[in-house]
């Protein structure tokens, strides 16, 4: 995807999402990585397109940590919105949830030796100059689905360093708040948010805060230039909207099947051109 065709929107989350191109939304690791060259960026709290799945497996407190991919916050942003705010977590459906676990980092949050900030949130720190001997395994794969992988982690971390980041954090839900806030067999579902370059720059993977109208989310808007004009890709939105829900899809087909008939014979003429 060419640089210049990305845009950022300020706004609260909810309202942003249906704005932009489904799977353009900007990620973290996307984000820190286009910041080396793009400095504008380093002015601007953002969105991300990733989310944090917690639950309990064997009484211990998992992170499942994703981007894009079955992002169950983005998937259902307005009833996401509506629970992060009145009831401070979301409470994704079990497919969702397992759908969201399979393309995720799955961490044991004991694991990152996490030092606590209140009853709610914990972080861990990363020295952006000497991240080598002082981040664990677990520590160390967490950070680099955060700011990027392999070379781009040692580069990020390097501008992080030369912006005067000497530390940057990684903020999740505690793990004694995971234990009492999620049900057997269920979880909870987080959005996640990334720093300006001031004096510190962090993660936030805990964030409920849903009403803010100061962060930015970047990604490809649904509308294009022509002619001086901008025109609404209505028909990428229709799709959009046909393929996010595929339940009330069938629904509507099976009230009126008129329209399956004719998205059958849409569908026919694609994979039989001629």
């Amino acid at each position: 995807m060419k640089s210049e065709s990305l845009e950022n929107r300020i706004g609260r989350l909810a309202e942003l999402v249906p704005k932009f191109r489904k799977n353009s939304w900007r990620t973290s690791a996307e984000l820190t990585t286009e910041r080396r060259t793009n400095k504008e960026l380093t002015n601007q709290w953002f969105w991300t397109a990733n989310f944090a799945l917690y639950r309990i497996e064997d009484k211990e407190a998992i992170l499942y940590f994703g981007g894009r991919k079955n992002n169950p916050i983005f998937k259902n942003i307005d009833e996401t919105a509506k629970q992060l705010i009145s009831e401070q977590n979301y409470t994704p459906s079990q497919e969702d949830a397992a759908s969201a676990i399979k393309s995720s980092l799955r961490i044991k949050l004991s694991d990152l030796n996490l030092l606590k900030h209140d009853d709610e949130f914990s972080y861990f720190e990363i020295d952006t100059a000497n991240y080598e001997s002082s981040l664990n395994a677990a520590q160390r794969g967490f950070a680099e689905a955060v700011y990027g992988k392999a070379k781009d982690f040692k580069a990020n971390m390097k501008m992080l360093s030369n912006a005067g980041i000497a530390k940057t954090r990684i903020y999740v839900l505690n793990p004694e708040y995971v234990k009492q806030k999620t049900k057997k067999n269920e979880a909870i579902a987080r959005a996640c948010w990334l720093d300006y370059f001031y004096n510190f720059s962090y993660f936030n993977a805990y964030n409920r805060y849903l009403n803010d109208t100061y962060f930015a989310l970047r990604g490809v808007l649904l509308i294009s230039a022509e002619g001086g004009r901008r025109k609404v890709d209505d028909v990428t939105t229709a799709l959009d909207k046909i393929l996010e829900n595929p339940e009330k899809t069938l629904q509507t087909m099976n009230n009126k099947p008129e329209y399956a008939k004719k998205v059958l014979a849409l569908i026919s003429k694609y994979y039989n051109p001629k």
